[in-house]
């Protein structure tokens, strides 16, 4: 009987390569013979299942065993988790600047000055002037002429610069012989300026950058916003207001408000927690948006 069955199996995979079967199926053995046992039906089993998502494709040319190791090596985890792990920001870093992906629209001071020359002088002084010609900063020295000069976007009197408005600065170079060297430069206009204070952080933005005709905040004030929110987190000890200076005081005071709840939202602050106010300006003043958190 053991004989019987296992011939049979037999007969299942190799059959078929003997000749076509029978019209019949024989119940029993006609003899001990692998030829005498047939089967009614297909020449071949067919097995009906769902086809895994996974499965790798079959290349024709590489050798099956290829195919098995390089399918069947027990998979590392590590390799998935760095896949959809998301990439982390450094904790520390040499600059803030990296530590935020929005660093790109409001200017933190100093604003580097080069100078393609550094020949010897007697003495040199570069001039900021306003647009409205009036002396802003004046930097000086004496011996070589540097390579760079940082300006911190301060006054000679310790007020920062006008965001919306152009500034130029020139050199005057004086040689050991007292030959004077003059070197003028294009406009310079910022459309922000972030003054870090003692114990707080003070923002102003030129408003015309952060809204829209209605008014709504613009994408550039919504992206302005979030990086505001990095000075508000790491300079503000709980107390921040929202000033907007405009010729319309009704306008202003609007756009006010709009700073002031979108910063409550995205600070999970309860509603008022932020001070804002709109502040009427002489036509042709200095119009802008301050930010005090402190």
């Amino acid at each position: 009987m053991r004989h019987g069955i296992a011939a049979w199996l037999l007969s299942v995979f190799i059959g078929p390569a003997f000749g076509t079967p029978a019209a019949g199926l024989s119940k029993q053995p006609q003899s001990g013979q692998l030829k005498d046992i047939v089967i009614e039906g297909a020449f071949r089993i067919q097995i009906q299942a769902d086809k895994p998502s996974n499965v790798p494709p079959l290349i024709p040319k590489e050798p099956l065993s290829g195919f098995l190791k390089r399918n069947m090596e027990p998979p590392n985890p590590a390799n998935q988790l760095l896949l959809d792990l998301p990439v982390p920001l450094p904790q520390r870093a040499d600059s803030d600047v990296v530590l935020s992906p929005w660093r790109k629209n409001l200017w933190e001071p100093p604003l580097t000055i080069y100078f393609p020359t550094r020949a010897p002088m007697h003495h040199w002084r570069m001039v900021i002037t306003s647009d409205r010609g009036r002396i802003f900063r004046t930097l000086k020295g004496r011996g070589r002429l540097p390579e760079k000069i940082m300006w911190d976007g301060l006054g000679d009197s310790g007020e920062p610069l006008q965001v919306g408005h152009p500034y130029s600065y020139s050199l005057i170079a004086v040689d050991k012989a007292q030959v004077p060297t003059y070197l003028s430069s294009k406009n310079i206009q910022l459309g922000s300026f972030v003054d870090l204070q003692p114990g707080g952080v003070r923002v102003f933005i030129d408003t015309r950058l952060l809204f829209t005709l209605g008014p709504a905040l613009s994408r550039t004030g919504l992206d302005c916003l979030k990086e505001i929110l990095f000075y508000v987190r790491k300079h503000a000890g709980g107390s921040i207001r929202v000033d907007v200076h405009g010729e319309d005081a009704d306008l202003a005071q609007r756009q006010a408000d709009l700073i002031r709840r979108n910063l409550e939202s995205t600070l999970h602050l309860n509603e008022g927690s932020i001070a804002a106010r709109g502040v009427s300006v002489e036509t042709g003043g200095y119009s802008r948006t301050e930010i005090l958190a402190r």
